[in-house]
């Protein structure tokens, strides 16, 4: 009797079946079954000698395209002398690999990810990773980037989700931390949680699911960076907070026994400015400005000129700095003047930075929010030669105070910044405050 050997050599000496055996695997993944036609295209002479002897019929052919029937290749593969040997048994050992259809395939695939998923979860399963855990499981909202990460390199994500999961394990925290020394307390390494690692990326992640499943904040799939520092601060994890700061002139502050905050009286006596960090940021339980009004700029060279026009005054003006994008001690402040001042100026360069900047602050503010000086006159007399940057990023402005400064930005194509503007800056302050 025939080997099922002998049948795969002797399909594989024909070379009329080397096109056609792929034809009917693919439809077999597909249809789970024999049966249908496959289409073989420019066809060659000697596969139509060779299919035409095994059929003993002409083949059909249209245009060098020949439609031949699954089942009829079956039947009479099984009237041949290799046919007591299943035909699909013939297909493993002609394509060397077990035979698997394209559902059985997927099962496979997804019962090795429950495991993966599984294996890196169990050991380290906290009442917050349940929630986590099941969002994947399902892949619902937030759990994009780990099935991701899983289809384009598996070992990294093996690497470090397990220690993910044990960051997760120990919220919520007794007391703040920071970052590094958080990361550092999971697995010895202070960068793990970066946030420009995938670890950290990862992190972020599973704190927004956290934050999304008990509705106190929708899920962002890219947050900027100062969204990624309020999530971590929501959870008591802290960047670095020394450079995370907001410098503060004319403001005084209060704690939450309602004790001055001294620093801020000591600057404000001495007529100086003070760089305050996040964590006094976060101390503060209120804060107060000169005339409930206060004066926002984003470049720190302006501020500092400002506090020199306005430090030998007797009641000098409230203003703050932001040093560019918002850093989270720049947005808790924000936050705390919009509690207490009546009146919140900001004013930045006008880029395309500045109009994200001010769109966003807009934002938060609402209301209380003027834009000051975001108008094309102030625009046009402080133009530089400066092209801009990002322009396609103006797509996000949508405030209609911002709207027209967007369409002068994108026909003239040029930067201009909030240096040349101080005299004015002067004059506004002076006018609003009657000084």
């Amino acid at each position: 009797m025939p080997t099922i050997a002998e049948a795969t050599q002797y399909f594989k000496e024909e070379r009329g079946f080397d096109r056609l055996f792929p034809l009917i695997l693919k439809r077999y993944k597909g249809l789970q079954a024999l049966s249908g036609t496959v289409k073989l295209k420019d066809i060659e002479p000697n596969e139509v000698n060779a299919i035409e002897r095994f059929l003993a019929k002409p083949l059909k052919i249209v245009n060098g395209v020949a439609t031949i029937s699954v089942e009829k290749i079956v039947e009479e593969y099984s009237k041949t002398l290799y046919g007591n040997i299943p035909f699909l048994d013939l297909l493993e050992s002609y394509f060397g690999k077990p035979i698997l259809t394209n559902k059985k395939e997927r099962e496979i695939r997804s019962s090795v990810k429950f495991s993966f998923f599984e294996n890196s979860y169990l050991p380290y399963k906290s009442a917050l990773g349940n929630i986590i855990y099941d969002r994947i499981q399902s892949r619902s909202l937030g759990s994009a980037q780990v099935h991701l990460l899983y289809e384009r390199d598996k070992l990294l994500l093996g690497s470090i989700l397990p220690s993910v999961f044990i960051a997760i394990s120990k919220l919520p925290l007794d007391e703040p931390i920071r970052l590094p020394l958080f990361a550092s307390e999971i697995n010895g390494n202070p960068h793990f949680l970066d946030l420009d690692t995938e670890a950290g990326r990862i992190f972020i992640s599973f704190l927004q699911i956290l934050l999304e499943n008990d509705d106190v904040k929708s899920y962002e799939s890219q947050p900027r960076a100062e969204e990624m520092t309020e999530i971590l601060n929501f959870f008591g994890i802290w960047r670095d907070d020394v450079l995370n700061q907001v410098s503060c002139f004319g403001i005084r502050g209060y704690k939450s026994d309602d004790s001055s905050f001294l620093m801020l009286d000591a600057a404000t006596e001495e007529k100086t400015f003070i760089n305050l960090p996040l964590r006094d940021v976060l101390r503060l339980k209120r804060v107060e400005t000169y005339q409930n009004t206060v004066f926002i700029v984003e470049n720190s060279s302006l501020f500092s000129s400002l506090v020199e026009c306005f430090i030998q005054e007797d009641n000098f003006p409230s203003i703050l700095c932001t040093h560019g994008q918002l850093s989270l001690a720049s947005l808790k402040m924000l936050d705390k003047l919009s509690q207490t001042a009546d009146v919140i100026y900001y004013s930045g360069d006008h880029d395309v930075d500045g109009l994200i900047i001010a769109e966003n602050v807009s934002r938060r503010l609402g209301h209380k929010l003027v834009l000051w000086r975001f108008d094309a006159e102030s625009y046009t007399s402080s133009l530089s030669d400066v092209p801009l940057r990002n322009e396609s990023r103006l797509q996000f402005i949508t405030n209609e105070h911002l709207l027209p400064l967007k369409h002068l930005l994108q026909e003239r194509n040029c930067a201009a910044y909030q240096e040349r503007l101080f005299p004015e800056y002067i004059k506004d302050i002076k006018n609003a405050l009657n000084v």
